[in-house]
């Protein structure tokens, strides 16, 4: 279970192609600024069994509407999902995803969306980048996260400990992934796939 853990450990779940982060950086920085270890992750280039890594070893799974999400059946049982719309939706919005207690969706601000979108915009297969409310996303992560609710977050970001957990979850990484390909870092995207033939 996530709530033996000291600190959140989110995974980010960043497209490459379509439906990306574009506020990535603002996002990774204000969970790290609730005491989270954080992982960006894109799920297109690497092997399942480190998607799998991954998010079991995470107490909240982020990301844009997508089939990556699906991978949250395998978080602890108390992990979260935080679903992320491109359109100012509104939880009440249905998804596929909702297949956990801890699961909450957050639209885009509406000022930073195109005019007139259509919610829910996922149904309409969009691939539209979204821009996060960061804020919003802060609040449902406090909420939702058991560890981050608890208030385990307020342990000082210059302690070694944190250091060290996320030290082990890049090795725990590293060992299912392939020798010949660098391991994606935290707030790295991983390698691009390489072009079809």
């Amino acid at each position: 279970a996530a709530r033996a853990w000291t600190r959140p450990r989110i995974t980010v779940i960043h497209r490459l192609r379509s439906r990306r982060i574009v506020n990535l950086d603002f996002l990774t920085a204000a969970l790290r600024g609730l005491g989270a270890d954080v992982t960006v992750a894109s799920f297109e280039c690497v092997p399942i069994e480190v998607q799998l890594a991954l998010v079991s070893n995470s107490s909240t799974l982020i990301g844009v509407h997508g089939a990556g999400l699906s991978l949250g059946k395998y978080l602890p049982s108390d992990g979260a999902i935080l679903e992320l719309r491109s359109a100012p939706c509104v939880a009440a919005d249905r998804s596929s995803m909702r297949f956990r207690t801890r699961y909450s969706i957050v639209g885009a601000p509406r000022a930073a969306t195109v005019p007139h979108a259509e919610c829910p915009l996922w149904k309409a297969k969009a691939s539209i980048d979204a821009i996060v409310d960061v804020e919003a996303v802060a609040q449902a992560v406090r909420r939702l996260d058991v560890i981050a609710a608890a208030g385990a977050a307020s342990v000082s970001s210059s302690s070694s400990a944190p250091n060290q957990a996320a030290h082990r979850r890049r090795l725990a990484v590293s060992a299912l992934w392939p020798a010949t390909r660098p391991v994606p870092q935290p707030d790295q995207a991983a390698p691009a796939a390489p072009a079809p033939l």
